[in-house]
């Protein structure tokens, strides 16, 4: 072997040698960027969980926020409505003590009876009335005062039949609508009530409201207490005026 070939088999052996070590050297590099890229996709994926927890806690959060939301909406309007309620109460009760001031507050027959046109017009909502009183010589109601309403189809009414009978029968106001077995008679067509004025339990007349203002579709509580009212207030008014005037003229 000469000297030539001798030079060239170890530059070929040392390039072979050379070019392991690079090789070698980029495994290793490339080992240390697998373990880099293994160490950033768990990083990606412990932030990828902690992300998700945050979004979870976030809508969470937000779900409890509108329900607590809408929790406080809702007590807002029952406090709203509690306090309507409230100053509902307060007006009726205030309504009430006027009405029933203004009853007793007069012991002129002409005067109770405007008092009571004015509860049934301005609180009951009715513009159509008939007052009338028991004559016990021929037991039958006569009309002693009205707004709106035919005063010589009600001048006279026979007890017994209708609507009006039967409230004075039973001591009780009669509401049609609610009394479906009894017959309505001609002039009670229209008829929304029917209050029979009671004196010591008897009934000494009644008051007849036939229609509601246009505003006012059907009859409220309220209603019902001033019809309680009127029958007893009223009529024991109507009666102490009555005999007071009496007394006075003799």
């Amino acid at each position: 072997m000469t000297k030539d070939s001798r030079n060239r088999g170890g530059y070929v052996q040392q390039v072979r040698e050379n070019t392991r070590q690079y090789i070698d050297s980029l495994l290793g590099e490339i080992e240390q960027l697998q373990d880099r890229v293994s160490t950033v996709e768990r990083e990606r994926d412990y932030l990828h969980e902690k992300l998700d927890q945050a979004s979870s806690e976030i809508v969470k959060k937000k779900t409890e926020r509108d329900e607590l939301s809408c929790e406080l909406e809702k007590e807002r309007e029952q406090n709203a409505e509690h306090h309507a309620m409230i100053e509902e109460q307060n007006n009726n009760l205030a309504n009430l003590y006027v009405a029933s001031y203004g009853l007793h507050g007069n012991l002129a027959t002409h005067d109770i009876l405007c008092t009571i046109k004015e509860i049934v017009t301005n609180l009951v909502g009715s513009e159509e009335l008939a007052i009338f009183e028991l004559c016990d010589e021929d037991n039958e109601l006569k009309l002693i005062d009205s707004i709106g309403v035919d005063t010589d189809e009600l001048r006279t009414l026979s007890l017994g039949q209708g609507f009006i009978g039967h409230a004075m029968k039973t001591g009780m106001p009669c509401v049609p609508n609610q009394e479906p077995g009894i017959k309505a008679l001609p002039h009670e067509e229209k008829l929304t009530a029917c209050i029979p004025l009671m004196v010591s339990d008897v009934a000494r007349g009644a008051i007849a409201i036939f229609g509601l203002l246009q505003q006012k579709t059907e009859l409220a509580d309220l209603d019902f207490e001033l019809f309680d009212l009127l029958g007893s207030q009223a009529a024991n008014a109507l009666y102490t005026a009555q005999l007071h005037e009496r007394f006075s003229e003799n």
